[in-house]
């Protein structure tokens, strides 16, 4: 996370500010800045370090070379698998911020993140009373 200005956020994120022990996250959620989008894929799918496998349906393509505008909402996501088979989707940011997307979240629920250093709630109170708002 550290090498490619990478966080987490989803509900791994969630889980870790309202830890609850009849839920466990499906899936892990990575945000990844534009600028670092193909040297954290290439670090994840090396075989001799996490050998993560990508889903066999690609996704769209996209020209990995050019940056995606700062304020769009749709990220380009890939999900991989681990060697033990759990989900890591992978979320390319369209801005060369990897937090850029989370403000787009349809719920304040999800409005969390983690990095190697710190741990970022955008709404503190109502994510530990366990309350949140949806957006319209």
């Amino acid at each position: 996370l550290t090498e490619n200005a990478a966080i987490i956020s989803g509900s791994v994120a969630l889980q870790f500010f309202m830890s609850d022990p009849h839920w466990n996250p499906r899936d892990l959620d990575i945000y990844v800045a534009n600028a670092n989008w193909r040297n954290f894929v290439r670090a994840i799918t090396d075989p001799s370090g996490l050998n993560f496998l990508p889903l066999l349906v690609p996704p769209p393509p996209t020209d990995s070379d050019k940056p995606g505008p700062s304020t769009s909402p749709n990220p380009v996501i890939q999900t991989f698998y681990t060697p033990n088979g759990r989900r890591v989707d992978v979320i390319r940011s369209p801005s060369n911020n990897p937090i850029t997307p989370i403000w787009f979240f349809w719920s304040t629920h999800l409005m969390n993140f983690i990095t190697p250093t710190a741990c970022v709630s955008g709404f503190h109170s109502a994510t530990l009373l366990r309350q949140g708002a949806l957006k319209a």
